[in-house]
């Protein structure tokens, strides 16, 4: 079975390029883990994705900080 990263960021996140460089890292170790990077740029699709703040990590599609108070959708 394949396990997906997802990384969702914004445009200009300072911090996406730590969390895909620590994706690429794991996949690379792993045949059967996938990276992904998605680019938010609107409210309707952070909603949708479960996008917390930039970056957002989701490991097959759940939040690696569950518990975050930061609510879905938000952009900044």
């Amino acid at each position: 079975m394949t396990s997906t990263i997802t990384i969702l960021h914004t445009n200009g996140c300072g911090g996406a390029p730590l969390a895909i460089e620590a994706g690429t890292a794991v996949a690379a170790q792993h045949d059967d883990v996938v990276v992904e990077t998605v680019l938010i740029e609107e409210s309707a699709d952070a909603i949708e994705r479960g996008f917390r703040g930039s970056p957002t990590v989701l490991v097959n599609g759940s939040d690696v900080e569950p518990d975050s108070q930061t609510p879905v959708g938000s952009m900044g």
